[in-house]
């Protein structure tokens, strides 16, 4: 099987999931070492699921995958929250500063 057609099958809560090559692309990280891989996030989400399946030990996997699900977009929309948050504050600092550099130069001349 060529690179093009690589597929990566691991086992979520009993269910089979496959990677194919076409849609591991989508993790590459051309910037180093932090490289997301399906690796990764298959294991993030047994992580999630373990720590959903030893607090509540009669949960149904579907169960757990659907609170794992949960569990995982709430996390993702706090740090988009707090990453837009964090965004507009550095804009208004970098605004003070333009703001201030600009009176400064104009008592200057």
């Amino acid at each position: 099987m060529n690179d093009d057609n690589r597929e990566l099958e691991f086992e979520v809560l009993g269910f089979k999931v496959k990677f194919k090559s076409e849609n591991m692309t989508e993790f590459a990280n051309q910037d180093g070492d932090d490289h997301l891989t399906p690796e990764k996030i298959v294991k993030y989400v047994q992580t999630e699921s373990l720590k959903i399946k030893e607090n509540f030990p009669i949960l149904e996997a579907g169960q757990i995958a659907v609170l794992s699900a949960l569990n995982i977009a709430a996390s993702k929309l706090k740090i988009q929250r707090e990453l837009k948050q964090g965004i507009g504050e550095l804009q208004t600092s970098a605004k003070g500063a333009l703001l201030a550099i600009e009176e400064i130069s104009s008592i200057s001349m």
